[in-house]
């Protein structure tokens, strides 16, 4: 049997516990394959540092490059981002915001 990956190890900790999206211009499908995507890295990893990474290559495998994620309990930000590729929700208390650049 082949080895699991990084993200299937991480898929297999998914589970949701309190999620709030505050914020998104995404269509319903890919909004709810983002919300996995973030919590099953937010059980996965414990520091807020790891958690974006982990975001960051699961979205750009998923969705294609380049995406940004900042992970944390208090921040500020104003960004621009491609139409439809812009997320911004907490997991329990803390905060997760994606969002695609062009090139």
């Amino acid at each position: 049997m082949a080895e699991e990956s990084e993200q299937e190890k991480r898929e297999k900790n998914y589970k949701i516990n309190e999620y709030m999206v505050k914020a998104t211009d995404m269509t319903d499908a890919m909004r709810d394959q983002s919300v996995r995507i973030i919590s099953s890295n937010v059980r996965y990893y414990k520091e807020p540092q790891l958690i974006a990474k982990g975001v960051k290559e699961d979205f750009d495998k998923k969705f294609k490059y380049n995406w940004h994620c900042v992970v944390g309990a208090d921040f500020g930000s104003t960004v621009t981002h491609e139409g439809s590729h812009f997320l911004f929700m907490f997991v329990d208390t803390l905060a997760v915001l994606v969002f695609k650049t062009r090139e």
